[in-house]
């Protein structure tokens, strides 16, 4: 038999209704919470639940009885980072298993368990937003650029669709400004968020190949434009979020000229060597292009989140304002 064909059966679902800290620290107590209709019966009520890998239950108290639906709760420490738990309602003739993939009058996979995560939170705000994804190159130019000498010009209204000559180094000229010109267009949309894709100096026109974290690429304007796009953002109620590949940089990121240069440069720790590899080192998805950070180096965590002036804190800073 699969899942019980019933709108009145116990109900869980994860979310801060049910738990008493959708977000705790590991050592904190949790009160979990299961609401159940007074006309599903049952004679006990467990929780299953990982500690250190193994099952562990404990039984289901009333907590509120109402006229219609009745609150059940249990508490228990948290222990391990994630904690994968289900309900088991048991009876006369009644075996139901409730997990995020519903109730079930058998047994069932524990993929299908709820999990708790010891992490802080997420922003409250962040539920309440939409977001509008912004490609800097390819939203809206505020005039012609002098390119670099590893870019080919795009003209904006002549795009070449035959994918021929695709190599991600073709710039139609997009930039901040150009967002910022269109932010009533935005806003008309219903927008409250813009999420960039990548906006640090790179070669390509995506940027994903980072040649620098600390500074928005001078041909989308620069941090200028950054700053005077964060004003007339923030006058609208419009955040911003930004992507930060953290999985690799670019092959021209001065680490890794710094980390070729000598092998006795910190920046050696922050990238995977290996001889095996034409180009002797590792790269996400095996390209040169964009070679992988090695976050076992103390150095690297340092510069990237850990410090006190390392980059994701400086764009997470009131000066630079990245939600």
């Amino acid at each position: 038999m699969g899942s019980v064909a019933n709108f009145l059966v116990p109900h869980h679902d994860g979310s801060e209704l049910y738990l008493s800290n959708s977000a705790p620290k590991l050592g904190e107590k949790v009160t979990f919470r299961v609401r159940v209709p007074n006309e599903y019966k049952f004679d006990q009520g467990v929780m299953r639940y990982y500690h250190d890998g193994e099952p562990r239950t404990g039984y289901l108290e009333l907590a509120k009885k109402g006229k219609i639906e009745s609150w059940w709760e249990i508490t228990i420490p948290i222990i391990n980072p994630q904690t994968k738990y289900r309900f088991l309602f048991a009876g006369e003739g009644k075996f139901d298993w409730l997990s995020a993939a519903g109730l079930h009058n058998h047994d069932v996979h524990s993929n299908t368990d709820f999990q708790i995560i010891a992490k802080p939170a997420y922003p409250k705000w962040l539920k309440s937003s939409i977001f509008y994804q912004i490609f800097p190159d390819r939203f809206a130019s505020s005039g012609k650029k002098i390119l670099p000498k590893w870019a080919h010009e795009e003209p904006w209204n002549s795009f070449d669709n035959s994918k021929q000559n695709w190599n991600g180094q073709e710039i139609a000229g997009g930039d901040l400004k150009g967002v910022e010109s269109h932010l009533d267009y935005l806003t008309d949309l219903g927008i409250n968020g813009i999420y960039f894709t990548p906006f640090f100096p790179s070669r390509s026109n995506h940027r994903y190949d980072a040649t620098s974290f600390e500074e928005v690429d001078p041909l989308l304007g620069g941090n200028e434009a950054w700053f005077s796009l964060r004003k007339a953002t923030d006058k609208r109620g419009i955040r911003l979020v930004g992507d930060l590949t953290s999985n690799h940089c670019g092959a021209g990121h001065y680490w890794m000229e710094r980390a070729q240069s000598s092998k006795r440069a910190k920046e050696r720790g922050y990238f995977y060597w290996d001889k095996s590899v034409k180009w002797g080192y590792v790269g996400w998805w095996g390209l040169k292009s964009l070679p992988k950070l090695n976050f076992a180096s103390k150095a690297l965590r340092k510069e990237m989140y850990e410090g006190k002036n390392s980059i994701v804190k400086k764009w997470l800073s009131p000066k630079f304002g990245m939600s």
